[in-house]
């Protein structure tokens, strides 16, 4: 049966999230074409290793967005709004946590990771991932919001405002090419509009949505995420200034960032009550695996 209502809503749900990634695309090629004109392709291929870098960084966390998406869809669909909401608060914090496990020790140990890696490193190429991991988290933070607002259907101002955000992006960027400013300068005004980016998505789902609650959000969710994150990275700074520059000294400073960072999201990024569960889940887990043994 050709059901015509149903056919427009799944057309237009389509047509505006392709309005919403030609923005993207948009901004990511007139980023390439600034740089070019301002510096050339050298400094393009810097950037594009940054690219690299954060792809593989957002692979780690990835597979937890995408098994958890669905559930957001699924329990909105089926009219449990507050377990939908509690599904985008937790989520948004969990990606956010896992970016930093994988993102810490890439940027406390980037330069020998980029000699190990390239040889000959491209000049701006370290500032280059830093800040492509930085825009990253910020990206982490709302994803799951992003598929709050797409399970209600009512997208169009969404990829409208956002693609109008990550455009105004490019002005800014041309005007600090133009005062001179360094190339990796061109990646600084994305810093703001990601972070605009977060409260006008949070500021739509709220519209959409009953229950949610903006203070709440940025309470618990993005300031205690920025702060487990400087924590993290400074602390991890801190210990690894020492280590020797080679292989056994990488080694070192891997463990000791995912050490420290583990440990600060434990005890600072989850509340008492999600790291309890955590801690049960990994008993069971233990306790399975050495019974299943003393049975074989």
């Amino acid at each position: 049966v050709f059901d015509k209502e149903l056919f427009k809503e799944m057309f237009s749900f389509a047509g505006w999230s392709i309005v919403g990634n030609l923005g993207f695309s948009f901004k990511d090629q007139i980023s390439n074409i600034i740089l070019n004109l301002f510096y050339g392709t050298t400094v393009n291929a810097a950037r594009g290793i940054g690219i690299q870098v954060t792809s593989a960084v957002k692979t780690f966390a990835n597979s937890f967005s995408m098994a958890l998406n669905p559930q957001i869809t699924k329990q909105y669909a089926a009219g449990n709004l507050e377990e939908s909401r509690k599904l985008v608060y937790a989520g948004s914090r969990y990606t956010f946590f896992l970016l930093t496990i994988a993102s810490v020790p890439i940027l406390v140990n980037i330069d020998y990771i980029l000699v190990l890696w390239l040889g000959t490193v491209p000049e701006y190429t370290d500032q280059f991932v830093l800040f492509s991991i930085l825009i990253s988290l910020l990206y982490g933070l709302s994803e799951c919001v992003t598929k709050a607002i797409q399970a209600t259907g009512h997208i169009k101002w969404f990829q409208i405002g956002l693609s109008l955000i990550m455009l105004s992006e490019l002005p800014f960027a041309w005007v600090l090419m133009e005062m001179g400013f360094p190339p990796y300068a061109v990646m600084w005004p994305a810093l703001l509009t990601y972070s605009i980016a977060i409260l006008f998505r949070f500021v739509l789902v709220c519209r959409y949505v009953k229950g949610y609650s903006i203070v709440y959000y940025f309470t618990q969710v993005v300031a205690r995420c920025l702060i487990v994150f400087g924590i993290c990275y400074m602390a991890c700074r801190i210990m690894c200034d020492g280590l020797s520059r080679n292989i056994f000294g990488f080694a070192i400073s891997v463990l000791i960032c995912l050490g420290v960072t583990i440990i600060v999201v434990l005890y600072m990024g989850m509340f008492r009550s999600e790291r309890m569960v955590l801690m049960n889940k990994i008993k069971t887990v233990i306790t399975n695996k050495f019974q299943g043994n003393d049975k074989d």
